[in-house]
């Protein structure tokens, strides 16, 4: 196949995004291209959202094409796979996580790929929770060190432990973002058919997160809980 010549075409910046993604999960990681990479990718979405064609019909060329036998819609996996590049770069690379949940949470919502078979896109949104749970964790305690030994009569108190019991609740809830992250991660896994050690590490971690949350013997089984994980994935922004 040849890479039509066609400015409008997506073939090209399709390619050279997914060769700078090999570079940047390569190990050593090549990070050089990291911000053309992420302007290719960004081009190549900006074709396809404005309807531009495919010049080889496989939405790239020679060994990164997106369409195939498993995904026979390339241009829903090739906006996954771009958006995944995206996110995967700044969140990975570049050290803007929060900034890089946008495009993982796109990644997660198309394409046939990046929506049920990269354990990866869930594996590092979680991660970020984790980090802003533990980021969290002195804060709240300053907090609730701020009202154990105050009185509740105290015109102050009432703000006060209304700030901690916030800040106990935004913590829950980004623990159950956690949970539910590497649940997915581990179904992703699965659905890849990775290796049963790495799937299982997933699986471990998802459980390891839910018996913090809910204890040693919540209302509902981990096994139940994970059997009925809802299909939509809630966006991390």
């Amino acid at each position: 196949l040849v890479i039509n010549e066609n400015p409008d075409d997506v073939d090209v910046p399709l390619v050279l995004a997914s060769i700078g993604f090999d570079l940047s999960v390569a190990n050593p990681a090549v990070d050089t291209y990291n911000a053309e990479v992420i302007s290719m990718a960004k081009m190549a979405l900006q074709k396809m959202e404005q309807g531009k064609s495919s010049g080889t019909t496989n939405y790239g060329a020679f060994v990164y094409t997106y369409k195939s036998k498993d995904c026979p819609d390339g241009k829903t996996n090739a906006t996954g796979w771009m958006n995944y590049t995206i996110g995967n770069i700044m969140f990975a690379r570049m050290n803007q996580k929060k900034e890089a949940l946008p495009y993982l949470y796109k990644a997660t919502q198309a394409g046939c790929e990046t929506k049920d078979k990269i354990a990866n896109i869930y594996r590092i949104i979680g991660s970020w929770y984790v980090d802003e749970f533990k980021r969290l964790e002195a804060e709240k305690n300053a907090s609730y060190d701020a009202i154990k030994d105050m009185p509740t009569t105290d015109p102050t108190f009432p703000e006060k432990e209304k700030k901690y019991k916030d800040l106990v609740a935004l913590q829950k809830g980004y623990m159950e973002r956690v949970m539910d992250s590497y649940a997915r991660a581990y179904k992703a896994a699965v659905n890849n058919k990775e290796t049963p050690a790495f799937s299982n590490v997933l699986l471990n971690r998802s459980k390891e997160f839910y018996k913090f949350r809910n204890g040693d013997a919540p209302k509902v089984t981990f096994d139940s809980w994970l059997t009925a994980l809802p299909t939509s994935y809630a966006d991390p922004t």
